[in-house]
């Protein structure tokens, strides 16, 4: 908008020296053509993704004017530039009329980050151990970002229920889809028949995790009356995120070399 206004205030003025007689012309060279056209793709992409009609339309129109009165390195007189400064000022107004009908949320740097990251939310190993929580874990940290931590930490509870179903399944253990507190029972089982070494360790440690997680967040978060501060939120997000880089880095280990005593 910034580009675009100073263009359109460099037309004005130079259409009215023109009109005037103080000069013949304006010249606009292609890059600067350039830059305006630019601009005024983005303003239609911005009308978009905010659902402004009129500025789309105008966006286009404005486009269309760039693109019919474009002359290259040449000369400008009053008559050229009036269609591309009636085209430009539309787009600006409709712009700025449609804007102020919207709401807009602003965030800091950190949580802006959050939305607009890359890849998988916990990294490529976890996204492919556990290719269905995905979701969840998106949404978990779109609602921190927008600062509903109380919701971010139910999405990261959903993310953990597939996440023990595997484990189970991984364990042999029937009827995945159990309540956690008979899953982690029926998984101590397991565990405990294992031969001694470093393979039991590896799987009774994060049983153990496991069972914080429940004990400390599960519960709580299924009642209504439970609600989580943002910084709790943060707390909760990067222990599951510990807990199932481990728990994929231990799957993939058990699914290449199969588990001591694993059923």
């Amino acid at each position: 908008m910034s580009y675009v206004g100073g263009s359109l205030k460099m037309m004005e003025i130079n259409r009215t020296h023109i009109l005037k007689g103080q000069v013949a012309f304006q010249t606009i060279d292609t890059n600067d053509y350039a830059r305006i056209l630019n601009a005024a793709q983005l303003i239609e992409a911005a009308g978009q993704q905010l659902k402004m009609s009129s500025t789309i339309v105008a966006a286009r129109r404005a486009q269309s004017a760039l693109q019919a009165g474009f002359r290259g390195i040449g000369r400008y007189d009053a008559e050229s530039l009036g269609p591309l400064i009636s085209a430009l000022t539309q787009m600006l107004t409709s712009f700025v009329d449609e804007l102020g009908g919207q709401h807009i949320v602003g965030m800091d740097a950190v949580r802006g980050a959050l939305l607009l990251a890359d890849g998988p939310p916990l990294g490529h190993r976890v996204a492919a151990a556990f290719p269905d929580i995905q979701e969840d874990l998106s949404e978990a940290a779109a609602c921190r970002a927008l600062e509903r931590p109380t919701a971010s930490v139910f999405h990261l509870m959903r993310a953990m229920e597939a996440a023990v179903q595997a484990l189970a399944a991984q364990l042999g253990i029937e009827g995945v889809t159990r309540e956690w507190g008979k899953l982690l029972s029926d998984m101590k089982r397991e565990i405990e028949v294992m031969p001694k070494g470093k393979a039991r360790n590896a799987w009774s440690e994060n049983h153990s995790l496991l069972y914080h997680v429940k004990q400390a967040w599960r519960n709580d978060v299924m009642h209504p009356n439970r609600t989580y501060t943002l910084a709790e939120a943060d707390r909760i997000h990067d222990a599951v995120a510990s807990y199932l880089e481990q728990l994929a880095e231990l799957l993939a280990t058990a699914r290449t070399s199969a588990p001591e005593g694993a059923a």
